[in-house]
């Protein structure tokens, strides 16, 4: 694929974009108490502006200092205070030939109380199920002056440099909750039929272009499809309204559902579909001739067809660029297997926006850390040895090489990629299946000296004269204590020997193992499977969205699940289990056990007797996830390189 669509220019109103790649608004979490961005917060934008995107919408905005902002850590430009460093935010950006929009945003009757103090405004006094308040219902006169914020706000964004606003009325914020027969309620001339719904909306982009002149972008963003039937808003009033503003904004960008409904603005995840909203773009480029934004699990193949299919002129990249900086350039340069993939497991980018915790990523560990995970050339290289070739051992072997150290890497078995092998044998784990082969590829491709079938007793390890152990041994399967646990197999057979699996299946263990086991021995088996799990529900562990798309695959599959139930016996066709203070017994003919992993550490006493600063990362300190294993491993080889500490 030559990606001629992807690196073509476009034009909007005076600006050209050098590509058609998009990042859309997303919090990151990196702004003062008030609003302001943080030097990390412009380190983070610069990175993805250098990275070769051609415009990036700088993230929700909240454009009062009362009640509209929903975060506790928002973006704000309420003030003229806030003008300074947002310019230096919208400079770094421009700075590469990026074109730098910012959104902004009331957040309504989803506007935050612990962050504003306030009680949630709406256009009706209808509870909201994300807040758990009663919003107060706007006056007139208060409508009025929320329009006259986003104009002034509009007009500081223009002061500081920026090159354009993108109006946000999607995902049940403020602008959404007026145009939406769901949230408006109001009989006066902002509620009722869609043209005075649409009132709202329309009399901001009308005065912010009064306000801004005709050289200043506008875009919106709207909610096509809030997938609520005919109780919300639906893409023929969606359509209509930006047909009817085509003269004043300059681009739509489509997104779907409300956080309310927990429908698709909630960030997909591995159990949904790529591209799963792409048609709404597709049907908003039926009635508007302004360039339309499509969203959602792109990747670079899939945003190039998008584009050849006319489906949309240009394309964002959400979670792919805050795990992989250098789409463009890498498009660009035809280096496409060099992109690092997004696993959209939601791990550190969505799983801290209701803490309000920073922007990080479950496999770039830079990401909102660009100044502090840097990467350089060492003056002095070490000879680092890594033993185990799983995520963690892997991660720490290619940064090590990148930095110019001398890198042996020592793995026992004659493959590379450890638990990851079986984690990503589930169909529907294609995308964690790509970032372990763009690991192992990397590896490969870097200086790094693989050794497999490896001998890792201490006198190998010593004979390699190593100025450094990283100890990545990972983890093994936990064995329970139940009477006849030797008639069952592990997760790792079922999935990658699935014809040692017979029809009728029990998995013990309702972790995210266990449910992507009896999924995949579902859909590619098509088995009877039974989860039996000790806690109250499947996933705990699990972040909010990716838990609810995972219970309705789950229900999709007619898998039963049997929680707060605790196994008392594995007997060779018949699991005995202890539910309510009863026993019940379940038939099968494979009982697969999904218990949790434990730490590999069967060799401590060795690696103790090795004589060099050793360092323990990923799961053979504790097992958990591809996060702690990443993570670890740039803070080791980081701690490794840091020529400041002398020996």
């Amino acid at each position: 694929m030559d990606y001629k669509n992807l690196i073509s220019p476009l034009k909007i109103r005076d600006k050209v974009l050098k590509n058609r790649i998009v990042m859309p608004p997303m919090e990151c979490r990196l702004n003062t108490i008030d609003g302001s961005p943080t030097q990390e917060m412009i380190d983070y934008y610069a990175k993805r502006a250098q990275g070769g995107t051609g415009m990036i919408i700088v993230e929700n905005t909240f454009i009062d200092n009362l009640e509209s902002r929903s975060s506790v850590a928002s973006s704000g430009l309420y003030s003229d205070h806030q003008i300074w460093r947002k310019a230096e935010l919208a400079e770094a950006i421009k700075e590469y030939d990026c074109v730098a929009i910012i959104q902004l945003s009331h957040g309504g009757r989803q506007a935050n109380p612990a962050a504003t103090g306030l009680e949630c405004v709406a256009p009706s006094p209808i509870p909201c199920q994300v807040t758990q308040r009663m919003p107060r219902e706007l006056t007139i006169d208060e409508i009025h002056r929320i329009q006259n914020d986003f104009v002034q706000a509009a007009i500081r964004a223009q002061k500081a440099g920026f090159d354009g606003v993108e109006i946000h009325g999607a995902h049940g914020y403020l602008l959404c909750e007026f145009l939406s027969p769901y949230a408006n309620h109001r009989t006066d001339e902002y509620g009722g039929n869609y043209e005075n719904r649409a009132r709202m909306i329309k009399e901001i982009v009308h005065q912010t272009r009064e306000a801004v002149g005709q050289h200043f972008i506008i875009g919106l963003r709207l909610s096509v499809d809030e997938w609520l039937g005919e109780k919300g808003l639906q893409p023929d009033e969606t359509c209509r309204l930006a047909h009817e503003l085509e003269e004043m904004i300059d681009y739509v960008n489509c997104s779907a559902g409300n956080y309310e409904t927990g429908a698709y603005c909630q960030t997909s995840s591995t159990y949904d579909d790529k591209g799963k909203i792409v048609y709404l773009a597709e049907e908003m480029k039926k009635h508007v001739q302004i360039p339309v934004i499509a969203v959602g699990s792109l990747d670079v193949d899939l945003a190039e067809q998008v584009l050849n299919e006319g489906k949309a002129d240009l394309v964002a990249f959400g979670r792919a660029l805050i795990c992989e900086p250098n789409i463009g350039n890498k498009v660009k340069e035809g280096r496409v297997a060099d992109i690092r993939p997004c696993c959209r497991a939601n791990e550190g980018c969505f799983s801290g926006f209701a803490k309000g915790y920073p922007i990080r990523c479950e496999l770039n560990p830079a990401a909102g850390q660009e100044r502090k995970y840097a990467l350089y050339k060492v003056q002095h290289p070490k000879k680092i040895v890594i033993v185990g070739g799983g995520c963690a051992g892997l991660e720490a072997a290619r940064v090590a090489s990148l930095m110019g150290h001398h890198v042996v890497l020592l793995e026992k078995e004659d493959h590379l990629g450890g638990h990851l092998i079986e984690a990503v044998a589930p169909p529907f784990k294609d995308k964690t299946r790509d970032a372990m082969d763009w690991m192992i590829r990397q590896v490969y491709k870097g200086t790094t000296s693989v050794i497999l079938n490896a001998d890792t007793s201490e006198k190998a390890i010593q004979d390699l004269n190593p100025d450094a152990l990283i100890i990545a041994t990972g983890s093994r399967y936990t064995v329970p204590p139940i009477p006849g646990v030797e008639y069952a197999i592990y997760a790792d057979e079922a999935l990658l020997k699935p014809e040692n699996v017979h029809h009728k299946v029990v998995v013990i263990g309702g972790g995210l193992v266990g449910v992507e086991t009896a999924m995949t021995l579902v859909e590619e088996k098509n088995c009877d499977v039974t989860v039996v799990e000790m806690l109250a529900d499947l996933g705990g562990e699990m972040d909010g969205n990716a838990h609810e798309t995972m219970i309705a695959r789950l229900n999709k599959d007619n898998i039963t699940a049997m929680c707060q139930t605790t196994v008392k016996e594995i007997q060779q066709d018949q699991v005995v289990c202890e539910h309510d203070g009863k026993e019940v017994v379940i038939d099968a003919q494979s009982i697969v056990l999904a218990v949790g992993l434990t730490s590999d550490m069967k060799q401590k006493e060795i690696y103790d007797k090795i004589d060099v600063n050793k360092w323990i990362i990923g799961d053979a300190k504790r097992a958990r996830s591809i996060y702690a294993c990443t993570h670890e491993a740039w803070e080791a080889v980081f701690q490794i390189s840091d020529e400041s500490i002398q020996d």
